[in-house]
This record gives C-alpha cells, sequence and structure tokens, in this order.
C-alpha cells in the first residue's frame, strides 16, 4: 500500500530555481549567440516510496530476522527466527525482488532475536540465535547451500535471553558473541573459531535487552552500546556504553539518558553528517531519542522525536539515496481493528528529520531490516509479522524527481575577425632532365688499325682456298 502522507520530492524547487537563473542571465546582457555551458546535474534523489507490500509465508510467529546471501548466489536472503514455530525460515532470493517458498529448521522453543555470522571460520554463514523461554544460544552451522545443519546450544544465565550481537571483540580474528539477558545483563563469550565459545562473561548488569556494536571512539576497537530495561531499579532510564580495549575486556560502563527513558531497542547510523557514530532508541513511551556522538567515545542528548503509539523496533538507514540516514520505525497496534504500521522519517542529515511517511505492512509488524531484493541499487524492507506468519516485503519505488541541467553564465569572450585563409600558391613544375651525352669516341690508334687490316687481308685469302666440302 502506498503511503498514506509523503514527503515533499522539492521538484517544483528546482524548476523555480532554473527560471530564475535564466531570468538572471539575460539581464545581464549576454551577447546573442554566446555559449552557456551546461552545469552536469547531480546525483538522482528519491523521495521516500515503498510499493505495496508482499507477504512471504514462514514459520509461526516470526519475530525478528536478518539478511546475508545465505546460498552463496550473489543475492540477498532472508532468514527469520519464528518464536512460536520454535524454528528458523530461510528466504531465499530470486533477485527480482521475489523470494522462493520458505524452508524451516527447528531449533528450541520460543526463539528470539537472530544473527548471521561466519562463526565457525569455514567461509559458510553460520547462525545464532537466542532463546526466549530458556537462557540458551542455539548456533547452526551453515552448508553454504542455504541449510544449516543440527543445531548446538550453550547454556547462559538469567531469563530470558533477548538480543544478541556478533563481532571480534579481542582481536584474534575470530568470531564473539555478545548476549543481552533480560535478568542478568549483558554477556560476552569469545569464540574459539570452530564454532564453539569459551564460557560467557558479565560484562553489564542487572539486565539488558537491546545491544548494538561499533566503534564509537574511532580507536579500531569494538565497543557496546545497550539498553537497560528497567527489571532493576533505578536502570530504566538509561543506554550503557562500554568501550572495547581490544583484547576482549571494557572499560566502565557509562550511561547516558535522552528522553522518556524506558529504552527498548537500539540502532547506530550518523544522522548529523559530522562522519561520527550516533545512537537512536525508543522507548515503551512511543519515542525516538538520539544520542550524537562525539568521536571520543561519549555522546550528548540529540532530537527527541514523538512518531506515535508503542514502538516495536527502528532501524537508521539511508533508503531515499539522499546521503543522510532515514528512520524506520514499526509500531504495536494502538487499537484492536489497528494492524500496527511502519513509519518512515526522511533524514535531514542534520540530526532532525521530516514528517513520518506511514505504510502498514500487515499485522503486528516486529523487527526491520533492509536489502536490495532485486539488485535496483536501492534499500528496500522486510519486516516480520508475528501475528501474520509472514514477512512483508516493501521494495524501493524510487522514482527519482527530473532534473533540469543548469546553465552557468559566463562572460562572453570577443570575438574575432576571421582571417581570411592565404591564396594557395601555383605547384612548381620540376626542371626538365637534361639529355644524356653521347660517348666519347675512342682516339684512332694506328699500330692497331694496321693490325686489324692486315688481318682482315689474311682471313680473304684463306675463304678463297677452302671454298666448302664437296
Amino acid at each position: 500500500m502506498h503511503p498514506s502522507q509523503r514527503v515533499s520530492s522539492g521538484r517544483a524547487g528546482r524548476r523555480r530555481t532554473v527560471s530564475l537563473l535564466t531570468a538572471v542571465v539575460l539581464s545581464t546582457g549576454a551577447l546573442a549567440g554566446a555559449a552557456l555551458p551546461v552545469q552536469a546535474a547531480g546525483p538522482a534523489q528519491c523521495p521516500v516510496d515503498f510499493a505495496s507490500p508482499v507477504d512471504y509465508a514462514v514459520g509461526t510467529g516470526p519475530q525478528s530476522l536478518a539478511t546475508a546471501d545465505i546460498n552463496e548466489d550473489g543475492r540477498t536472503d532472508v532468514v527469520t527466527s519464528d518464536h512460536n514455530g520454535n524454528s528458523v525460515s530461510v528466504l531465499l532470493g530470486r533477485g527480482d525482488g521475489t523470494f522462493q517458498p520458505a524452508v524451516s529448521t527447528t531449533v528450541a522453543q520460543y526463539p528470539w532475536d537472530i544473527v548471521v555470522h561466519d562463526l565457525d571460520s569455514d567461509g559458510h554463514l553460520d547462525l545464532a540465535v537466542t532463546d526466549g523461554y530458556n537462557s540458551r544460544v542455539h548456533i547452526l552451522p551453515g552448508n553454504g547451500d542455504g541449510t544449516f545443519q543440527a543445531p548446538a546450544s550453550i547454556s547462559l544465565s538469567g531469563t530470558p535471553v533477548d538480543d544478541i550481537a556478533a563481532a571480534d571483540f579481542n582481536g584474534d580474528g575470530r568470531a564473539d558473541l555478545a548476549v543481552a539477558a533480560h535478568t542478568t545483563g549483558l554477556w560476552v563469550m569469545s569464540g574459539n573459531g570452530d564454532g564453539t565459545f569459551q564460557p560467557a562473561v558479565n560484562q553489564a548488569g542487572p539486565s539488558a535487552k537491546a545491544i548494538v556494536t561499533g566503534d564509537f571512539d574511532a580507536d579500531g576497537h569494538v565497543d557496546l552500546a545497550f539498553t537497560l530495561d528497567g527489571m532493576a531499579a533505578n536502570s530504566s532510564q538509561y543506554i550503557g556504553v562500554r568501550r572495547g580495549a581490544g583484547d576482549g575486556t571494557f572499560h566502565p560502563v557509562v550511561t547516558y539518558h535522552n528522553g522518556s527513558g524506558q529504552y527498548q531497542l537500539l540502532s547506530t547510523a550518523d544522522v548529523d553528517g559530522d562522519d561520527i557514530t550516533d545512537l537512536v532508541a525508543t522507548s515503551l513511551y512511543g519515542t525516538v531519542s538520539v544520542l550524537n556522538g562525539n568521536g571520543d567515545g561519549t555522546f550528548q542528548p540529540g532530537a527527541d522525536l514523538v512518531p506515535g503509539a508503542m514502538l516495536e523496533d527502528v532501524l537508521a538507514e539511508d533508503v531515499n539515496g539522499d546521503g543522510a540516514a532515514d528512520l524506520l520505525v514499526t509500531t504495536q497496534p494502538p487499537g484492536m481493528f489497528d494492524p500496527g504500521h511502519l513509519l518512515v522519517l526522511p533524514g535531514n542529515g542534520d540530526g532532525t528529520f521530516q514528517s513520518a511517511v506511514t505504510y502498514e505492512p500487515g499485522n503486528v509488524p516486529q523487527k526491520i531490516v533492509t536489502g536490495d531484493f532485486d539488485g535496483d541499487g536501492h534499500k528496500d524492507v522486510a519486516v516480520a509479522n508475528i501475528s501474520a506468519n509472514a514477512v512483508s516485503v516493501l521494495l524501493n519505488a524510487c522514482d527519482p524527481a527530473p532534473t533540469t541541467p543548469t546553465p552557468t553564465p559566463t562572460t562572453p569572450t570577443p570575438t574575432q575577425k576571421p582571417v581570411p585563409p592565404a591564396k594557395p600558391k601555383p605547384p612548381v613544375k620540376p626542371a626538365p632532365k637534361p639529355a644524356p651525352k653521347p660517348a666519347p669516341k675512342p682516339k684512332a690508334n694506328p699500330k692497331l688499325q694496321a693490325k686489324q687490316k692486315a688481318a682482315q687481308t689474311k682471313a680473304k685469302k684463306v675463304i678463297k682456298a677452302n671454298p666448302g666440302r664437296g
């Protein structure tokens, strides 16, 4: 379904600019016939616009999802954790915006969050899935063809286990895992490089819900940010940050607050255009709060937005191709007959955002991911719908506003009178070759002449004496 509220594409403004510039050029008295060089148009930008959602059936109750090339064919696939189906489902992409029927693999009871990473260093993508009922993480080694082996389980302390992230926290080139437990906080497990992990180490407590990773202080080490979800006293109003030391240890927790608190989920992006990672968080009270990064691992309060309704997920991505991060937010159904929404807030590139564009992706939308599903170079959106047992795919309907080349006035160069070409000279005839001189006659030799005359006289006498054979 197309959005119920659209953002202006700014086409009228561009046309007006061209008209005013033309008037200025004409008023300067530019000489008739003077060439006006055309200034090349900038990159095409799109207003936020997505096609009507298309649903793809997966397992029962999809809660979370991720995108990756699971079968190594160069096309983006989607994998879901099916909370009520005790499974994960894989939608293999065809590369044209459509997907093959889902293939499901049984995991365990109530899978919750999911991350895709090469956990055993074999070059194939694997899955790590948190258990929303027991305190476990399930590892499913990938075969590289879109299928997975039977899961191996890792037990943790605290229930339930919510969010999960994969990164190399200790700099050994192997994937490690960070896990948020609802009652015991943040845990990190160092990977052995073969799909197994060392015992989990608690990095923050007493409760955590969402995790994101990034290099917040530009020191080349992976840092952690996480939400404190209110299960413990005095912890509901904060976002915690632990800067990584690069060896698997972390600096002390620093907490931040902006807006109404009761933070739920997190995303990272540069939302204010300063090339520094910022944090974006949703709350139970329908707000989206921004913490602007300072580049040294610390943050300061930024925008506090109120898209409305109860929010489920937030993702900061540039979906309209203008170079500024936009916000994508899913909302819980505010009423019995309202299925919930996907809100897209176009970013202005300075930390502020425009009014939300609203879509209806299906029943009770949950987690959001983006990917180029149809190979057109634009980011498409997929949303997990826990009540519809489906993934809703919204293809980016980018239709760049037409741009008119802007003529740039220049000072005309004085015209010089053309110089007529010189008349061609007549061709020069080649000089006649001199006639060859006759060879000089040899000088007479009296002695030689006398000998020749005597020889001729003798020959005549011989001829007369021998007339021939009879």
